[in-house]
């Protein structure tokens, strides 16, 4: 039995196959590296695709860390609105308390989920013996589909921030408009 990819669990491949679409790693579905416009006759231009795969996701990396510095600020933020709020009587404190409230979990949860995928380096050894276009061909997979489960959880981290960014705004506007009116 040839090298097993990382992903062989969700995906599994053959020397002689590779993913073929989102929609067919999805279901665990591939075909031929001919088909899939890769020979397997070795590729100069795969090193290139690998190194702009690698570098887009060096950039995805520092977008969720930046989302999560946002994530943090807006944290920060409605807990002062919260704490200015306390104790608010009018209907405009009362809501912007809880608009805060609600913007401060809305930030909480753009910390989630904060697992993206990966390659386990433990079983890259599993590769010493394989031709390097297969092993080629696999990283490049491999990371085409991490780049789209990173893309799907940055999307949604970066929804949530929208809303906590909504919420903490709406929450700032009330809090003025309570301490010009009381």
């Amino acid at each position: 039995m040839g090298p097993q990819s990382p992903w062989s669990a969700r995906f599994p491949l053959t020397p002689n196959q590779v993913a073929f679409s989102e929609l067919q790693i999805r279901f665990g579905e591939s075909v031929t590296a001919a088909a899939y416009g890769r020979g397997m006759d070795g590729k100069p231009s795969l090193h290139l695709l690998i190194e702009i795969n690698q570098a887009e996701r060096q950039l995805q990396l520092a977008h969720f860390d930046s989302l999560d510095t946002k994530a943090g600020l807006v944290l920060g933020f409605t807990g002062v609105l919260i704490a200015l709020g306390n104790g608010a009587g009018s209907l405009a404190g009362v809501s912007s308390t809880i608009l805060a409230a609600l913007a401060a979990i809305a930030s909480v949860a753009s910390f989630w989920p904060r697992k993206f995928a990966s390659i386990d380096p433990t079983r890259l050894g599993d590769y010493a013996g394989a031709e390097l276009t297969f092993t080629q061909l696999t990283v490049l997979d491999t990371l085409e589909v991490m780049m789209v489960e990173t893309t799907e959880r940055l999307e949604l981290k970066s929804r949530r921030l929208k809303w906590a960014l909504t919420g903490l705004t709406a929450s700032a506007v009330l809090a003025s408009i309570d301490l010009l009116l009381g």
